[in-house]
């Protein structure tokens, strides 16, 4: 029986230092590097997932809550491959959402991660 393993790193930033997404593919980076050893074949390098919460606004550009990025070729985005996931979620945009629904796990984690204690 195979197993797959996956490295997930999750990080909650407060404030916005201004180069966070550099930071965010540092660290994924760093993490896939280490999931290979020295002799190993690169086919059996483990998926590495990174998940940013974070307490300010990264993508002005969009109103989404949750933004994932992989590497994709630009013009036909054909997925390079699965090995990387990269994981946004901005909780200022929690408040745009006009009926957050508490029995969608994603969205009862992160008014979680957002509450005031």
């Amino acid at each position: 029986m195979s197993v797959n393993y996956v490295l997930i790193n999750i990080e909650i930033q407060v404030a916005d230092e201004g180069t966070y997404r550099e930071r965010s593919l540092y660290n994924w980076s760093k993490m896939f590097l280490s999931s290979l050893g020295t002799g190993e074949k690169y086919k059996d390098t483990l998926k590495v997932i990174t998940i940013n919460i974070l307490d300010f606004i990264l993508f002005d550009d969009t109103k989404e809550l949750h933004s994932e990025y992989r590497t994709l070729e630009v013009t036909i985005n054909m997925l390079l491959t699965d090995k990387m996931s990269i994981h946004f979620f901005e909780l200022p945009k929690l408040s745009e959402i006009e009926n957050l629904d508490l029995k969608d796990e994603k969205q009862f984690w992160l008014v979680f991660f957002n509450a005031e204690a």
